[in-house]
């Protein structure tokens, strides 16, 4: 009891910044535990899954509305939790220098139906999209958008990156956006579209942001 005490405290008691980052987490450690006793009884952690991650078909997403905002608090695999958690803290304190904390969450959200949009409206017009029906989860279109916001706000905010010393943010997300781009052909095309979905979201914010209109 002690342990979950001290949780609550740390959550009641974080920046807007970490409860995101906390409630990311702890999502994912249910889901693998939920994923792991599963396993053992003989089920599927599909089952649970597909209520709370975007289906590519529209219709499906009729019937699961929810889902626009609960698939960017799921993550399944390690690695990727842990690398869109690392960008939302790095460029989550950036964003924070600029922007308050209601402007944080409202972009976050954004940033997540408009990576939704982008991947359920590519996979119901682009013939490569429709042959591969599937899900969406993880919450790299919301950090997509408070990335691509900051570095539209303030192009020329630079840090530090190993081996490349400092650098331009613009070039950062430039990089970022290409390599999306890039990979467009793989797999996990309908990922790398609700990216730049929510790129696209966090540059209109951004740019109403510098003519002072607070969406």
């Amino acid at each position: 009891m002690a342990m979950w005490d001290e949780l609550k405290r740390r959550f009641s008691e974080g920046s807007m910044l970490m409860r995101l980052i906390y409630v990311n987490v702890g999502v994912f450690l249910v889901v693998r535990l939920v994923g792991i006793v599963m396993f053992f009884a003989g089920s599927d952690i599909n089952i649970v899954l597909h209520w709370l991650e975007v289906p590519s078909a529209w219709m499906e997403v009729l019937h699961r509305p929810w889902t626009v905002i609960t698939y960017s608090f799921l993550h399944y695999e390690v690695l990727h939790i842990l690398f869109n958690m690392l960008w939302l803290y790095w460029l989550g304190r950036i964003f924070m220098e600029y922007f308050n904390v209601k402007q944080l969450m409202a972009l976050y959200i954004y940033g997540a139906i408009g990576g939704a949009v982008a991947y359920v409206l590519a996979s119901s017009v682009l013939p490569g999209l429709r042959v591969m029906e599937g899900y969406l989860l993880g919450a790299s279109a919301s950090v997509y958008a408070i990335v691509v916001a900051v570095a539209t706000y303030s192009p020329n905010y630079r840090i530090g990156l190993l081996f490349l010393g400092s650098v331009a943010l613009k070039w950062v997300v430039l990089a970022m956006v290409l390599i999306d781009l890039l990979q467009m052909d793989a797999l996990s095309s309908g990922g790398h579209i609700a990216h730049l979905g929510g790129a696209l979201v966090g540059f209109l914010y951004a740019m109403m942001m510098r003519r002072g209109h607070d969406i």
